[in-house]
């Protein structure tokens, strides 16, 4: 079952491409997204899907508190009720 993380405090000039590199070399990662406004600007905060929980869990400690560009970004789980509103695209 696939895992779900949300990154959030991202500095606004983060993109989906830059933060797909930076997970890059964690393995499991399926997909990032960097949620934005209409206008295409970072809203601050992104989600990641993983291969399973036990991946997610792992990314999690390590992006949790690294900072990015000067700011400790914080990762949370999602919860199993929430799977249902991670990204699709």
């Amino acid at each position: 079952m696939a895992g779900y993380l949300c990154v959030d405090l991202l500095p606004s000039s983060v993109t989906t491409a830059e933060l797909t590199a930076l997970v890059a070399p964690c393995r499991g990662v399926r997909r990032c997204l960097v949620a934005t406004n209409r206008e295409g600007g970072s809203l601050g905060f992104a989600f990641i899907e993983t291969s399973s929980r036990a991946d997610a869990e792992r990314i999690l400690e390590a992006l949790d508190g690294m900072p990015i560009r000067g700011r400790s970004v914080r990762v949370s789980r999602f919860d199993a009720e929430y799977e249902d509103a991670a990204p699709t695209g």
